[in-house]
């Protein structure tokens, strides 16, 4: 075991010498708000996973903070999706730092996401980098970060912990974030109709796969993710997203017609980029044809932005104003409760 992995993996006799600091005395369980799950996502080259397996279980068992560790796409690989997901749910992103994560195009990718989920007004998960290793120079794009050298520092989990605390990463979270994920204390209060009451969940006719597809532009990436994991967790509606990439030229017309009739509901994310992506035209023009081909039940509109106008296509459509909605996951659960008749 390397000086480096001691540091991570203390002695537990003395872990109970160290002081903590004065915010995790006041603040033994940092608690989970807007529907985050983790209190860390932690970033590693297939290199350094013995460190952040033992960072993980450190930070977990001394501090309380939640974390989950990217090795899992070492032993199956993960959709990119997923790894968004999991990232988006925690407050905090570590990055382990050494000449193997950079050589990592895995790593590379996670690192840049993390940056931009940093700076997303929706999601804002802090960064800490922790340094395991000397590189020759701290890329541009990571140097607005904290950067803890792990070489220098008695007890790493100790040192993110303290960092986490001081960071007040939750006070970040805006108003959309509140909206898109509501805390879990306050959810039993909303009224979701008397539909959601008698069926928690909706089962699937034959032939469909999802409950909700939903459609969105790549400037609207993240908030169809989290609204997808939103609609699941909450309310047990199974759904899809046109993720970028899932649809490939030049059969994707026809890869999209048959996605939209495995699902019962179509979602479309309305913002000024939907209509100047040629896809969503494309796809919103699909929906309507489902539609009227009573291939799905329903289309729900969801206004995301400000746009000019409503396109007459979609004006017979349920209109979702999203600026107006405290909570846009239960309002497209009562709609679709009240689109689709009880089997």
């Amino acid at each position: 075991m390397t000086e480096t992995a001691a540091k991570l993996s203390r002695k537990i006799e003395h872990r109970t010498e160290i002081p903590f600091g004065i915010e995790n005395a006041e603040r033994d369980v940092y608690e989970l708000l807007y529907g985050k799950q983790s209190h860390l996502y932690i970033a590693h080259s297939k290199a350094d996973i013995g460190e952040a397996t033992d960072l993980c279980h450190d930070l977990e068992s001394r501090f309380h903070l939640k974390c989950v560790i990217s090795y899992p796409r070492f032993l199956k690989r993960l959709f990119r999706i997923e790894q968004d997901i999991m990232m988006m749910e925690s407050f905090g992103i570590v990055l382990l730092l050494s000449p193997a994560f950079f050589k990592d195009k895995n790593c590379l990718s996670e690192m840049e996401l993390a940056v931009d989920i940093s700076s997303d007004q929706i999601h804002s998960a802090g960064i800490i980098n922790v340094l395991l290793q000397d590189i020759d120079e701290l890329p541009p794009l990571l140097k607005p970060y904290i950067c803890i050298k792990a070489q220098k520092t008695c007890d790493i989990a100790a040192e993110i912990n303290d960092t986490f605390c001081q960071t007040d990463i939750h006070s970040s979270m805006t108003e959309t974030a509140a909206k898109l994920s509501r805390k879990i204390k306050h959810r039993t209060e909303i009224p979701f109709g008397i539909e959601n009451a008698e069926r928690d969940v909706y089962e699937l006719p034959d032939g469909k796969k999802y409950h909700l597809f939903i459609v969105h532009s790549n400037a609207n990436i993240n908030e169809a993710i989290y609204l997808c994991h939103d609609l699941e967790s909450r309310f047990h509606l199974k759904c899809m997203i046109s993720y970028p990439g899932f649809f490939k030229e030049p059969l994707r017309v026809e890869q999209m017609q048959d996605i939209l009739k495995k699902s019962v509901v179509i979602v479309l994310l309305l913002s000024p980029a939907f209509f100047k992506d040629k896809n969503c035209v494309i796809d919103m023009a699909l929906a309507v044809e489902m539609y009227d081909r009573n291939i799905s039940a329903g289309i729900i509109n969801v206004l995301l932005q400000d746009i000019d106008e409503l396109p007459l296509l979609l004006k017979p459509y349920i209109c979702i104003e999203a600026q107006k909605i405290y909570d846009i996951a239960a309002k497209i659960n009562d709609t679709f409760c009240k689109t689709v008749p009880k089997v």
